[in-house]
């Protein structure tokens, strides 16, 4: 029969748990402290927390050894078994096995089901290699600890979906921003190729030689801007299905941005660009179109 202060000693262990487990901002630390405190409490020389899959097959998220030697082969066999009964069966199962040389020590084996409102999430095991039988009090309190462990496992399968969730989310908004700004880019060339083929095609206007050539190159030049833009979605559509290519290599900055000015200065010869650079640029690695 336990003590008063056992008792005592054990609502303040509960109490800490509990605390650890409201307080925890990630599981595998806080499962730690819980199970170090639980253990000042309560004897056990091992405990695991076997996860279900989407295939249904169980693994070890979770193992804490607090002996040094390592248990025979069949012991963690008769763990695992446990684990998979206590899933299959969804109910907290005590097993006992007598030592195969003498029989004279029993090890006891307690796995709880980790069971959620949306979700089998699996079992957490204890063994107890030493020491007396598993009271009821003892397996209630066992059972306290898988519920803290099943709400940290959950919290952090939540946190994983809302950090999935978040990231498609900014995926989403940022491919609506690029068609967004994309369609409105298309506008310009498009607009500008329509407009200067119409006043060719006056039939009321008769326009030099130098002037149909001005106009024919504004065309081509629009034409050729127009083509980047469209291999700028085909590349962003390749990108998003993981079929573009990636070929990683070092680039230096400042070519990068002189090959730029280069560019909208074939486009727009009447623009002036002044670059100015007061520090020595790093080289990057990246992809080059």
């Amino acid at each position: 029969m336990s003590s008063p202060d056992d008792i005592s000693n054990l609502i303040d262990c509960v109490y800490s748990i509990a605390q650890v487990t409201a307080k925890a901002p990630r599981w595998k630390p806080a499962l730690d402290e819980i199970i170090l405190l639980a253990h000042n409490s309560v004897s056990f020389d091992y405990a695991f927390i076997h996860q279900t899959d989407p295939n249904d097959q169980n693994q070890v998220i979770y193992a804490k050894s607090f002996i040094e030697e390592e248990p025979p082969a069949e012991k963690f066999t008769w763990e695992e078994t446990l684990a998979d009964l206590v899933i299959k069966n969804s109910r907290t199962i005590l097993q006992q096995e007598k030592d195969q040389v003498d029989g004279s020590q029993e090890t006891y084996f307690l796995g709880i089901p980790l069971i959620t409102s949306a979700q089998n999430l699996g079992a957490m095991t204890f063994i107890r290699t030493r020491g007396p039988a598993i009271t009821n009090r003892e397996v209630s309190f066992f059972e306290f600890i898988a519920q803290q462990a099943d709400i940290l496992v959950e919290r952090h399968i939540l946190r994983l979906e809302h950090e999935l969730l978040e990231t498609q989310r900014r995926q989403a908004q940022l491919q609506q921003d690029f068609i967004s700004h994309i369609t409105h880019e298309l506008r310009n060339p498009l607009g500008c190729i329509k407009g200067y083929t119409t006043t060719l095609l006056r039939p009321d206007v008769t326009f030099d030689e130098d002037s149909q050539h001005e106009f024919l190159q504004i065309i081509d030049q629009e034409a050729d801007r127009l083509q980047e833009l469209i291999n700028n979605m085909l590349d962003s559509a390749r990108l998003q299905s993981g079929q573009l290519d990636m070929h990683f290599q070092t680039m230096h900055v400042e070519s990068l941005i002189n090959a730029i000015i280069q560019e909208a200065n074939l486009h727009d010869p009447g623009r002036v660009i002044n670059l100015s650079i007061d520090t020595t640029l790093s080289a990057i690695v990246g992809h080059q179109r």
